[in-house]
């Protein structure tokens, strides 16, 4: 399971505890969920998004997505969905699409949807496909320390249209 350096170095620098849970490759969040076995509303998942101020990382629990018009207009911004090659570039200590929700140590503006704080503990992805981190609340909230919290109001992604002859 990999562990990007920037998280295990903010990990070891709080001497925050952790939980490892090891799972099947993912690359979704609803695939981690249900390989990890964890609720999709204990899992943060990052959206790194973009405009011509810069990037802004938004941390939501997993079942949701980001509603980007809404937000846009919100914080005055023309945010767009960051590029997959905009990704390696700023996440290189991670395997591609696996990013941690640890904005402000990677140096980016973000927003933490105020449902996280919520939860008795929190798992994420630690910069690879393999496992989630699980940390927490009081872990979960010094990582955020530099995030402002914010009601993302996200609504839950829809679901997949079931399997023919699953109806």
């Amino acid at each position: 399971m990999t562990i990007a350096a920037t998280v295990e170095s903010c990990l070891e620098r709080h001497r925050l505890p952790y939980a490892l849970i090891s799972h099947p490759r993912a690359v979704s969040s609803r695939e981690t969920a249900a390989a990890a076995a964890v609720a999709p509303h204990q899992i943060a998942k990052a959206v790194l998004l973009h405009d011509e101020r810069g990037y802004l990382m938004v941390v939501l629990p997993s079942h949701c997505y980001v509603p980007l018009r809404e937000l846009s207009e919100r914080l005055g911004r023309n945010l767009r969905l960051a590029q997959d090659s905009e990704l390696a570039a700023l996440f290189g200590d991670c395997e591609a699409g696996a990013v941690p929700p640890l904005g402000p140590d990677y140096g980016i503006e973000t927003l933490v949807d105020e449902a996280l704080f919520r939860q008795p503990h929190v798992c994420f992805v630690p910069g690879g496909h393999t496992g989630l981190l699980c940390v927490t609340q009081d872990a979960f909230r010094t990582l955020m320390r530099d995030a402002r919290p914010a009601a993302i109001a996200c609504a839950a992604e829809p679901a997949p249209d079931p399997a023919p002859g699953t109806r």
